[in-house]
């Protein structure tokens, strides 16, 4: 099933419209290289991350960065409503009856946080792409009415090995000044597929300074994604072995990264990567925006546990939750909200 354009007066993720807001017009989206060099893609499949250096034009970015701070700072209640609905366990409905505004939000999360402080890793806003026409773009068509195909897909679908892929998600992540560090996690996870094919591709709308400067670009466990042993032999995700990654893999020279990163650069890395990011101290001060787009394989097919898994996360289900209960498990789907491209 093909992707369906947006109708751009009217977003469809927002309850209200946004009627003050206005975005910039649908664009092609040009790109230097529509697949990866043969060195690009051993590297990936043998670390499970790899960079692209200027792969989006700068331009380009800077439209987009403009439509998303907009969209995010229309939308800034609902991406505090989502920390409170992952910390307290709560559904989206009983979050959005019971707290109502940003302040009653950071006091409820002030009030059962540890040390009485409320420090989030950042905010986040899932699926962009179905509201606003210039992500929609660079997530899934060049062109929406010749249906050229994203060069993202074509990275995705040589980098996966795989025919065809369906559109996972976006995220939009807002990491301010002083929020705290992005923990150690891994997409695949955090979603409802079983598959190991699953890509994301990591895309600063700032630039990120090195890290000894303060950059919050991700860091990775390089390899980590073909470690079977580690979630076989280690149940407990929250301590043992995931408190001492470096020393598993190998001190720091086992955790990379690719700092410092320009408007346009690009990083990818593998569903069961391991990954992380520094508490928001850089950039000189000032916040920093990145736009994560996922995929998976086509043929990926949704666990019957899906919603509500005692083995999974789920801190992402406000991504899938409108959909994955319309497909039916274990078997070959096409929804209008995951497309296949």
């Amino acid at each position: 099933m093909g992707l369906q354009p947006v109708p751009k007066s009217e977003p469809i993720l927002s309850s209200k419209k946004m009627t003050d807001v206005t975005l910039t017009p649908s664009h092609s989206i040009p790109m230097l290289a529509s697949t990866p060099t043969i060195a690009m893609e051993l590297q990936y499949a043998r670390k499970g991350h790899a960079v692209f250096r200027d792969l989006i034009p700068y331009q380009t970015l800077l439209r987009i960065k403009d439509d998303l701070v907009k969209y995010a700072n229309f939308q800034e209640l609902t991406a505090w409503q989502q920390k409170v609905e992952v910390a307290l366990s709560l559904s989206k409905a009983d979050v959005q009856r019971r707290y109502t505004t940003i302040d009653s939000c950071r006091d409820i999360l002030q009030k059962t946080s540890q040390d009485g402080i409320v420090q989030i890793p950042f905010l986040q806003h899932f699926n962009t792409w179905r509201s606003i026409p210039s992500v929609q773009n660079l997530v899934a068509t060049s062109s929406l009415s010749s249906h050229d195909t994203s060069p993202l897909v074509q990275y995705a679908k040589v980098l996966m090995d795989v025919s065809n892929v369906k559109l996972y998600q976006d995220s939009l992540f807002h990491k301010r000044k002083n929020d705290g560090p992005t923990p150690w996690h891994s997409d695949a996870r955090m979603a409802p597929f079983d598959t190991s094919k699953m890509i994301t591709f990591w895309i600063p709308l700032d630039n990120v300074p090195r890290m000894e400067d303060g950059g919050t670009g991700l860091l990775f466990v390089s390899g980590s994604h073909s470690d079977f042993a580690l979630p076989f032999w280690n149940m407990d995700r929250e301590g043992g072995e995931y408190n001492r990654l470096e020393q598993r893999y190998g001190g720091a020279k086992g955790i990379e990264h690719y700092m410092p990163m320009a408007v346009g650069d690009v990083s990818a890395h593998a569903g069961w990567t391991l990954h992380s990011a520094n508490a928001g101290m850089g950039n000189g001060g000032m916040d920093r925006y990145a736009l994560a787009v996922t995929y998976v394989d086509a043929k990926a097919e949704i666990r019957q546990d899906a919603v509500n898994s005692a083995v999974g996360h789920d801190e992402d289900r406000r991504s899938y939750e409108d959909w994955v209960r319309e497909v039916p498990p274990r078997s070959y789907f096409e929804h209008p909200l995951v497309p296949t491209l």
